[in-house]
């Protein structure tokens, strides 16, 4: 185990068979942006609050998206059950199923995953992930060397995925540490382990988005993002569609440079923050007004079409400022927030 805490052999342990992976694209935007488009953030928390097992050095600095799902917390949630397939990745949620073939069991052992969207070194948008909890990685391999499945090492680590994987899409895994599972397309597992040999600049150099992440840290959400100056841009599309149609709003989103998203359960009720930070204050200032009539007007329309569910949320909806930071806060129960999900 090296400094970061991530478990090498030498190639002469490790097993062979190189294939590569079929498959579905990882990274579930649908449950991705199905959560953003609420407006209802992003590296995991320890018991402490603190960064699990600097995946921060892991990360790169070309990073898009980040989200955080604190899974320990959101077991406890009466709505969680109805509520996942919409929220947390597929790739991670066929993860769970590869990883109790070694043993593991998900709902017991893994209490967070991160997932976002990262550049490879080819510059092509791929997922990687970062599953946390308790595991025992030598009996875990153990248990995968006598089953269907195949490992490559690259530079020391051993990168594992089902045998009847054939392309590079496939999901791979490899435990870093006695807490942590990386997973997500190979090429995204061999971009992580090249930031971490030094070779590619990592998220700490990302100067929009890590004092973000840095912020969020160690917050009391259940479930949290956080989006690049493109991501923020696409996200402000879908969450308020009447505001876009304002010929202002084109130019305020041109100038975005990151957005935040934050879920707190409260009892029966979700607190949802949503942050933008703008160009200026005067763009913030604008953008608020825009959001504001788009509130007003999305009101009249789903009165129009009874969606009660969907006014009563709006009701709670709030804009406020500070500087360039524009915010926008709502709270919501569990019914709402199904039924917004599945808008």
């Amino acid at each position: 185990m090296d400094a970061m805490g991530v478990r090498k052999k030498n190639k002469d342990q490790s097993r062979t068979k190189v294939r590569e992976g079929k498959a579905v694209l990882a990274f579930r935007a649908a449950g991705l942006v199905a959560v953003f488009s609420l407006a209802l953030a992003v590296l995991p928390r320890a018991a402490s609050g603190k960064t699990v097992a600097n995946v921060e050095g892991m990360l790169p600095k070309e990073t898009r998206v980040l989200a955080y799902c604190d899974l320990k917390s959101a077991r406890e949630l009466s709505s969680f059950p109805r509520i996942q397939k919409y929220i947390l990745p597929d790739h991670f949620l066929s993860m769970e199923n590869i990883v109790s073939k070694a043993g593991i069991d998900p709902n017991a052992q893994i209490e967070g995953v991160l997932w976002g969207l990262i550049l490879d070194d080819k510059g092509t948008e791929r997922l990687a992930g970062f599953a946390f909890g308790q595991f025992n990685p030598e009996s875990s391999e153990a248990l995968l060397q006598k089953q269907d499945f195949v490992a490559v090492n690259y530079r020391g680590i051993s990168l594992w995925t089902p045998n009847q994987s054939s392309g590079s899409n496939d999901i791979w895994f490899s435990f870093l540490d006695a807490n942590t599972i990386a997973f997500g397309e190979r090429p995204s597992l061999e971009t992580l382990i090249q930031v971490h040999d030094g070779e590619l600049e990592s998220l700490v150099t990302n100067s929009a988005l890590f004092p973000m992440v840095n912020e969020e840290n160690g917050k009391d959400a259940w479930l949290w993002a956080v989006l690049d100056a493109k991501y923020a841009s696409k996200i402000i599309d879908q969450l308020f569609p009447i505001a876009r149609e304002f010929p202002q709003t084109d130019e305020i989103r041109k100038r975005l440079r990151a957005i935040e998203i934050r879920f707190r359960a409260d009892g029966d009720t979700e607190s949802s923050h949503f942050l933008a930070i703008c160009g200026s204050a005067d763009d913030a200032n604008l953008m608020a007004v825009l959001l504001q009539a788009d509130m007003q007007y999305r009101r009249y329309q789903e009165e129009q079409n009874k969606n009660s569910d969907f006014v009563d949320a709006l009701q709670t909806s709030t804009v406020s400022l500070d500087g360039e930071r524009l915010a926008f806060d709502i709270t919501i129960n569990p019914d709402q927030l199904l039924f917004l999900l599945k808008m």
